[in-house]
């Protein structure tokens, strides 16, 4: 285990588990818009987009961007104009368009939608195999934490309403300890907590209407 207080440190160690993870392993990551991993200019959204080509699975839980949390969230990370306007005043749904946080949730979320046509799980990739599956889900509970899980490794950093994601130390938890076969208490905690907000959450984009 390790705890970094330079976020680029972290990235760098995700990047690495991407370029490394192999076909069929599953990556999980949680976030607000996951901005590093799905919008264009995020550091890793090269290295994502090539493990899935790879046939890496990726699970992604981000945001709803029309939930009253992001509204908050974006109401405490930055003001609009220089102005924080207060969360019922007339001008804050117009407001809100104009934030960053909505600007990044927005582009994650359409690209998420790409990538769950692109990358289904079945579609062949040259010279061999086939792609990852990609899911994405939202969710509309306040934000609580980053979490990233491959393998026996999970980077979490805890978020606040002091500043912009980010500003935390992300700690990195190791499944089992040296000497041990039983998994670590908060692996388990946070793993879980991952799936029961998958379970919450919705798809960003519905299954198909069977027919009748």
């Amino acid at each position: 285990s390790a705890v970094y207080s330079d976020r680029h440190r972290a990235l760098r160690e995700v990047a690495d588990i991407l370029t490394h993870a192999r076909s069929g392993e599953e990556l999980r990551i949680l976030g607000i818009s996951l901005g590093d991993f799905l919008c264009p200019h995020g550091r890793l959204y090269g290295p994502t987009a090539a493990a899935l080509a790879a046939g890496v699975n990726i699970r992604a839980l981000l945001l709803d961007m029309n939930s009253d949390s992001a509204k908050t969230r974006a109401q405490r990370e930055e003001s609009i104009a220089g102005v924080t306007p207060s969360f019922d005043g007339p001008g804050w749904e117009l407001g809100y368009h104009d934030t960053r946080c909505f600007d990044e949730l927005k582009t994650a979320s359409d690209v998420a939608r790409t990538y769950f046509k692109q990358y289904d799980g079945k579609r062949s990739n040259p010279p061999g195999g086939t792609v990852g599956r990609f899911s994405g889900h939202v969710y509309t509970l306040s934000p609580l934490c980053f979490l990233a899980i491959y393998d026996k490794t999970m980077l979490l950093e805890s978020y606040h309403y002091a500043g912009r994601g980010g500003e935390a130390p992300i700690l990195r938890i190791a499944k089992t300890t040296q000497g041990s076969e039983h998994n670590t208490r908060l692996f388990d905690i946070y793993a879980h907590h991952f799936e029961i907000l998958w379970g919450l959450s919705t798809p960003l984009v519905p299954p198909p209407t069977e027919a009748p």
